[in-house]
């Protein structure tokens, strides 16, 4: 009696983990889309099915019109789990990279599962000797796992060699009885799948540590080489700004140097073109002061009418306009304050113009033209850029907000993905974007 009690406690315990670590799959996947997570989740139901169909099976065991039901759907699910069990190796250990020959070997093994399962369906028996291709699939798998670790050094490998060394032994001593005469069966089928499933999730939780850890590393590397384009485009904006006063002051100097030589010059004059002069490099040190402030990064937050945030964007970028004779206007319908980042604020709407002018710079557009509209809308602050550039191919829509992919000859595709970035973690806001007629309309909504 206490034996029966101790087994039915391992049998339970065994069910409980097996089942924890699909469902902790499971709410993964949910949360993050990787093929991997769900793969791992479905192999531990179809082991879960198996496990149970052994359990039934034990109990049926003199019962033929059980077994006729039973042995079928047992076969159903174990081609399920060894395809499942592939499709989770190759993800995991990256094979079409790492080792493209196992990678291919495993290919053939899924395709060979694939017909014996189809062949269940239809005759209810098996078309492969499935007590050798199982142990032939962990046996590659193992194989890649050792390899994965040793050549590339990857950790997890030693996870997914453990948690598979486990499940080998258990399928090899089915076909072989090697330790049938020393440990009772039931002992390793119900304690090995889930000393399986507790060190495979070890596996893919590193897995998805690492990563997070990789995600953050890119987005520190976009964050960088937004900011280098960000430079460029305010060294730009400063030439612009600069260039009028800096002819400006070139003609105040050849006027002075010209009355010097003819000795022509009065005091009066000549202080005054001095104050012209230094007017202009007052000018100059604001618009670095400016620059300077707008791309230094805020802390803390503050308040600010939202229509002087956009100014703020147009003043920088409007010289610029100017020189590639594009009109800019802005209409603001309603204005309010509000509690926010203000650089930020201005940087996402600067991030647009820039995309406008470039975009109508490419295309040549006659009669270019950028309107700014500011609107309040259920308490909402929205503020559109419209142009007149012919709008985005409806085939792409849907990737311009992706790094690294841009519709410009030059563009590094990363402005609108650090906009929407900002937008959603400083401002609490969203980017919206849609054709109009001759153009496209860029909206940050907050």
């Amino acid at each position: 009696m206490l034996e029966i009690k101790i087994t039915h406690l391992f049998i339970g315990f065994g069910y409980g983990v097996i089942f924890c670590a699909f469902l902790y799959n499971l709410i993964i996947y949910l949360n993050v889309r990787q093929k991997i997570f769900l793969y791992y989740c479905l192999m531990q139901i179809s082991m879960l099915g198996i496990y149970l169909i052994y359990e039934i099976d034990q109990y049926y065991n003199y019962d033929p019109s059980k077994e006729l039901f039973l042995h079928p759907l047992q076969g159903v699910l174990t081609n399920c789990a060894i395809i499942l069990t592939t499709l989770f190796s190759k993800e995991l250990l990256h094979l079409k990279k790492n080792l493209p020959l196992i990678n291919y070997l495993l290919d053939v093994l899924i395709v060979l599962h694939i017909i014996d399962f189809i062949g269940i369906l239809f005759n209810g028996n098996h078309i492969l000797p499935i007590d050798y291709t199982g142990p032939t699939v962990l046996t590659l798998s193992i194989i890649a796992a050792l390899y994965t670790l040793i050549i590339i050094k990857d950790k997890i490998a030693i996870f997914f060699i453990l948690g598979w060394l486990i499940i080998f032994i258990n399928v090899t001593d089915k076909t072989s009885n090697f330790l049938l005469n020393y440990i009772e069966h039931y002992v390793l089928f119900v304690l090995g799948f889930p000393l399986e499933s507790i060190v495979l999730s070890f596996a893919v939780g590193y897995h998805l540590k690492k990563g997070y850890e990789e995600n953050r590393k890119n987005e520190e590397i976009l964050i960088h080489q937004h900011k280098l384009a960000s430079m460029g485009g305010m060294i730009a904006n400063i030439a612009h700004q600069w260039r009028q006063p800096l002819a400006n002051i070139s003609f105040i100097n050849n006027y002075l140097e010209l009355k010097s030589k003819k000795k022509k010059i009065e005091t009066d004059t000549l202080l005054k073109k001095i104050s012209d002069s230094n007017k202009h490099l007052e000018f100059m040190s604001e618009t670095i002061n400016t620059f300077q402030d707008f791309y230094k990064p805020q802390k803390e937050k503050d308040i600010f009418k939202i229509s002087n945030a956009v100014n703020k964007a147009i003043n920088i970028i409007k010289p610029s306009l100017e020189s590639n004779s594009i009109k800019i206007e802005f209409e603001i319908k309603n204005d309010k304050e509000i509690e926010s980042y203000e650089n930020y604020y201005s940087q996402i709407v600067l991030n647009f113009l820039n995309n406008s002018k470039d975009i109508l710079n490419e295309k040549s557009i006659k009669d270019a033209f950028i309107k700014v509209i500011l609107d309040i809308k259920k308490d909402k602050t929205i503020v559109s850029v419209i142009d007149n550039g012919g709008g985005i191919k409806k085939d792409i829509l849907t990737k311009i907000f992706d790094p690294y992919f841009s519709t410009k000859i030059q563009g590094s595709g990363i402005g609108l993905y650090m906009s929407q970035m900002i937008a959603h973690e400083h401002l609490n806001g969203v980017i919206e974007m849609k054709n109009i007629k001759h153009g496209a309309c860029f909206s940050l909504v907050v």
